[in-house]
Order: structure tokens, then sequence, then C-alpha cells
């Protein structure tokens, strides 16, 4: 063979063993058809619209999508996701996600669109998925004050068995938090319909109410320095809704939930320390807890002339014409079903109790003299709570949206006419 032919041949295996596959990987690559091949996969998973970048191969057996973005076709945009990287291990699928990041009204979108996704009968393969960090963001319509919480260190853990599907989300509010808040998803296969429930855990943190306020709208009315911590649960049981809440509510800003929901005047901060509080599709079921004051705030003459009108209450002799300082509000309240015979019906109705100090006080003024206190009443139905706040009716309801969303927390045959 002359020198010139095994030229010849070495370059053909050149061709044939180098260059080819590398065009074919680079062309695999950055190809228009890969990129559209992942965003057809987010469509067919999680059922929303797509946008890509790029698609890359740095390592045999890793892929990265670039400049992700997630849309629903008929909410709109959802969330943006930085680099995402993928590897397929012994242990599953392995991801890092650099960052997201997505507003509190479309984080409420996203999770409803995942609790409909896990109450069908899908395959959730193991995987385990990290995100560098998650930015939350939002802006409140009212004073248009832009907030915005990081959640660090995230860790994203998907499991099944034959019986049930298990998501745990952990992450910090920063990165100096001892503990891990954590979001349990647990869905129940041994059903015709998958039942999921919902458990989250603060651990000890004080989480922002105003995360959910996309998915819950009335956290929003708590105002945007109102944080909770403890343990809330969500799902179905036997197929209807339920909730449950046990934890501590801290900076509840009472101006924002009174003052501009109800025709009444109530300012400064506040804490609820909830026992428990059970909600069904019916609404607040049970709620025991305690109430106070953080600080001296104003309050308003109608709001006493109802509470002594609709809750039997005692109030000084001669009640302020204007709005006054307190300076502490404290009390206790239960809350209890009672049966009762409505023309030849038997009907649970719900009551409620509240109690001051040991004096029966609830309210004190700026000179530690009682405003408000108990006249010996233990148990009222709920809808003279309601009858407080608004003391001539539905009507003032129907005009602010506000209040239809505190009332639809109550049952309906609660709600005052």
């Amino acid at each position: 063979m002359s020198e010139s032919q095994q030229r010849l041949i070495c370059r053909l295996a050149f061709v044939i063993v180098c260059l080819l596959p590398t065009m074919f990987v680079v062309w695999t690559i950055f190809s228009p058809g890969r990129t559209a091949r992942w965003e057809s996969r987010f469509q067919d998973g999680l059922g929303l619209n797509a946008k890509i970048e790029s698609v890359t191969t740095p390592l045999p057996g890793i892929i990265e999508l670039h400049q992700v973005s997630l849309s629903d076709f008929q909410a709109g945009h959802l969330l943006d996701l930085a680099d995402i990287k993928l590897a397929d291990t012994p242990q599953g699928t392995r991801c890092i996600v650099s960052e997201l990041t997505i507003n509190a009204e479309e984080l409420g979108l996203f999770l409803q669109r995942i609790n409909s996704l896990l109450e069908k009968k899908t395959e959730c393969k193991k995987f385990r998925v990290r995100f560098d960090r998650i930015n939350v963001v939002h802006e409140n319509a009212d004073t248009k004050r832009i907030l915005s919480q990081k959640l660090e260190d995230c860790v994203l853990d998907c499991q099944e068995t034959a019986t049930e599907k298990k998501i745990l989300l952990d992450f910090k509010l920063s990165a100096a938090t001892a503990n891990d808040c954590q979001l349990a998803i647990i869905v129940d296969q041994t059903k015709d319909k998958s039942q999921v429930k919902w458990i989250f855990k603060t651990k000890g943190a004080a989480v922002p109410c105003w995360i959910v306020s996309g998915w819950i709208e009335q956290m929003a009315l708590l105002g945007d320095d109102c944080t909770f911590s403890g343990e809330a649960t969500g799902g179905y049981l036997a197929g209807k809704p339920f909730a449950q809440v046990k934890g501590t509510f801290v900076n509840l800003d009472l101006s924002r939930l009174v003052q501009q929901s109800f025709p009444h005047e109530l300012t400064g901060l506040a804490t609820i320390e909830v026992d428990k509080c059970l909600i069904t599709e019916q609404g607040i079921v049970k709620a025991d807890g305690k109430f106070s004051t953080q600080q001296e705030g104003l309050i308003g003459p109608t709001l006493l002339a109802a509470a002594k009108q609709y809750l039997s209450m005692r109030t000084p002799q001669d009640l302020p014409i204007g709005t006054v300082s307190y300076g502490m509000i404290e009390f206790e309240f239960e809350t209890r079903s009672k049966t009762e015979i409505r023309e030849d019906v038997e009907t649970r109705v719900m009551e409620i109790a509240i109690r001051g100090d040991k004096s029966g006080t609830l309210i004190l003024d700026s000179y530690g003299i009682p405003m408000l206190s108990q006249s010996g009443l233990e148990y009222l139905p709920i809808g003279n709570l309601l009858q407080t706040l608004l003391p001539n009716g539905q009507q003032q309801a129907l005009a602010n949206p506000q209040c239809r969303q505190v009332l639809a927390l109550f049952p309906s045959d609660s709600h005052i006419r």
C-alpha cells in the first residue's frame, strides 16, 4: 500500500471515528428539535407551556436546560428557572436548579396545578431536586410595596410505594436558620381517585403569610409583615376538603384586617395563638386560641357599641364620642357546635365564647382603666360576632370584597342577613 493510500485511510478513519460523532453530538445538543422535545416533556408532565433557550450535554448522562420559563395556557406566566441540570444516578434522577423566581400569585396557581396533577393516578419516579435559591416576590396592590422572601438550601424529594406517593420540600428562610421548614405532600393511591394531603411545618421559623396569598386570598388581609409559625394541614377527608391549623400569627395588622374590611376603626399589631382551627367546605367549624395586641392603638366608638349590643359586653356608662387610645386588648376564644331544632329539623349551630382576664376585662384604655368587659354570658351564636363586625347587615359586605373574603370563612348559616 502506497504512502498516499495510507494517509487517505487514516483521514477517512478520523472522519468516521472522531469527526462525525463530534458533529453529531454538537448537532444533537444545539438542534432546535432537542429543545422542542424538552418543552413537550414539560407540557406532557405538568400541563404547562415551556420556553427553553437552549439544551446542552456537558458530560455523558448530564443534561442542562438553560433559561427555562413556564406558563399556564389560561393564567399566563408562572415562573422562571435560570438553569436546570439533570443527571440519572443509581439513586434515581437528580436535578439542580440554580435559581427560581416566582411571585405569590403565580405560586398559588402553580400549587393548584400540582394538586390537580397529583389527584390523578400518574407515575411518580424517584427523584431529587436541589434549588440553590427560590425567590418569592409580591406587590401589595394597595401600598405598591414590593415584598420579597428568599428560600435557601431547598431540596425536593419524591418517593413512591404501592399505596402512596410522598413529595417533601425542605428549605430555610435564611442560610443562618438552624431548622428547615418542610412541606410534605402525601398522596393516598388506595382509593379510586388519589387523595392529596398537604402538611406544612415551620419548625420554629416565622414564615411570611403573604407567600401563600395567591392560593389562600385571606392571608393578604393579615398585613404585609404578619408571619406564621406552627403546623398547617390540608387536603380531603372522605372526599371533602378540610384544613387544620395550630400555631401563632404575629404582627397581624388590625388596620388592614378591620378598618379595610368593616365599618369600624381599630389600629395596632396583634398576636393570635391558635390552639386548634378546623376548616371544612362549610367554613371554620372550630377555633380555639388567644388574641392579644402587641402595642397600643386606636379604637372607634362604633366597635365598642356593637360589642355591647351583640356580644352582651359591658362598657363605660358613657361611650367615647370619637376615636380613643387603648392600652391593651387581650382575650381567649373558644367555639363549639350546639344542636338546635329549627322547624322540626335538627341543626348544628356554631357558638363562640370570648373570655377576658380574671375580672372579665378584654380592653384597657391607655391609663389601664377597663373599656370593655364580659357581662356574664358564656356562649353566643357566631352570627352575633359577625353582627358586631357588620352592624348594618349584608349590604355592607356586598360592597366590600375584603369583607366578603372574611365572611367566606364562616358557615353560611351563621351569616347575618
